[in-house]
């Protein structure tokens, strides 16, 4: 009797219970204009094996490592709504899925590859006789200065500035720089450094 006591106490249930698993960024139903990090909080009783991140069906990251994190490319994917579901493994093979979300994708590559970038295709007009700039040949820039305060030469001034970048003294590819004062020089000695106010 002692010995059917002591072995029937030794028996250990196997663990049936599956991770909980919640999306906890980017917010349901949002619109993602860039590249996402998709944040996850897995958690279970026993150590978690994986995390699977399944963008419209389609497995597409694995984590095995907390923080649980995906970058999601959403300039690869059509600017339209999206499903992302995440499910998370434990050592017993139990599977836990969080709840299924769906995301609206809204933008794309620049002309330098970079997701949601600000470059844009420029037209430049060159005379057909000269390098300066004119109304006869055109050629195509990538402009990824277009944000940046740069002033872009595209009005005929005729000074053969190939490359359309001017400082802020208007030089051709100078070195000239604004301070945040406003002096535009190139002398980083006087240059105005403001205070807090």
């Amino acid at each position: 009797l002692l010995l059917i006591f002591f072995f029937s106490c030794d028996v250990t249930e196997p663990d049936t219970t599956p991770p909980t698993v919640t999306i906890t960024f980017p917010i349901n139903e949002s619109t993602l204009t860039e590249i996402s990090t998709i944040i996850v909080n897995a958690s279970d009783n026993e150590e978690i094996v994986n995390v699977t991140f399944i963008i419209d069906g389609l497995t597409v990251f694995e984590d095995s490592q907390s923080p649980y994190e995906y970058e999601w490319d959403v300039c690869a994917y059509n600017n339209t709504q999206h499903t992302l579901l995440v499910e998370a493994r434990d050592e017993s093979d139990n599977v836990g899925q969080s709840d299924l979300m769906t995301f609206t994708t809204n933008a794309v590559y620049d002309c330098a590859e970079v997701c949601a970038g600000s470059s844009e295709i420029l037209t430049y007009w060159y005379d057909a006789d000269s390098d300066s700039l004119g109304s006869g040949e055109s050629s195509e820039y990538c402009d990824a200065f277009v944000d940046e305060g740069w002033v872009l030469n595209n009005d005929d001034s005729d000074d053969n500035c190939l490359s359309n970048f001017h400082d802020c003294a208007g030089v051709c590819d100078g070195v000239y720089l604004e301070d945040m004062c406003g002096t535009c020089d190139n002398d980083l000695i006087n240059d105005c450094v403001q205070d807090c106010s």
